[in-house]
């Protein structure tokens, strides 16, 4: 069974009200009164949802809203990014010269994309490189792409095991001189 089916099993646990766990992300919480109150009596308790900003944030308020940072160097850097940037149904792509559009991706996904692109379906254990120019052909982008795939392939355990190992020598070979002709005698063995 694959760790992604962990998550399925935990909410159809969740459902039966057996035990589950909470490593998983999911949470149950038992409503003693309802979430939602009548207009007629006053709220006691607001729920208010808060959103993790990430690197995607910046831009996605200055192409949505136009709200640039308060630091010209930064607003300058943040226009320069934008505008290889733009927005498809609430959701932010960064335009490529040799693809199509590439979904900018949160760290979360990055991680989920590598994940499944190196070893799931899509998978050849392949290196760091062409790991990143895969994620690029699946459609997916982030900042740190290269950086990230190469870093995720140093610690994967299969690949470590079944790379090649450098048969190369110690030092490199270097020329003996001799002030004698003949005087000393040599042989390469290959």
């Amino acid at each position: 069974m694959r760790e992604e089916n962990q998550r399925v099993v935990s909410l159809a646990k969740l459902a039966t009200d057996e035990d589950h766990s909470p490593s998983m992300g999911l949470y149950k919480i038992l409503l003693t009164s309802p979430s939602v109150t009548p207009l007629t009596e006053p709220a006691s308790e607001i729920l208010v949802l808060s959103y993790d900003p990430n690197w995607i944030t910046p831009i996605y308020l200055y192409l949505q809203e136009g709200i640039l940072p308060q630091t010209k160097r930064v607003a300058q850097l943040l226009r320069s990014k934008a505008a290889h940037s733009t927005i498809v149904d609430d959701t932010l792509y960064r335009r490529s010269f040799l693809a199509p559009l590439l979904k900018c991706v949160d760290c979360a996904w990055a991680d989920y994309c590598m994940l499944e692109v190196h070893g799931g379906k899509c998978g050849s254990l392949s290196s760091g490189e062409a790991l990143a120019h895969k994620i690029i052909r699946q459609g997916y982008y982030w900042p740190t792409l290269r950086k990230d795939c190469l870093n995720y392939i140093k610690t994967c355990a299969k690949c470590q095991f079944h790379a090649s190992v450098p048969r190369l020598p110690p030092v490199f070979p270097t020329a003996i001189l001799s002030p004698i002709p003949f005087d000393v005698w040599g042989m390469d063995i290959m």
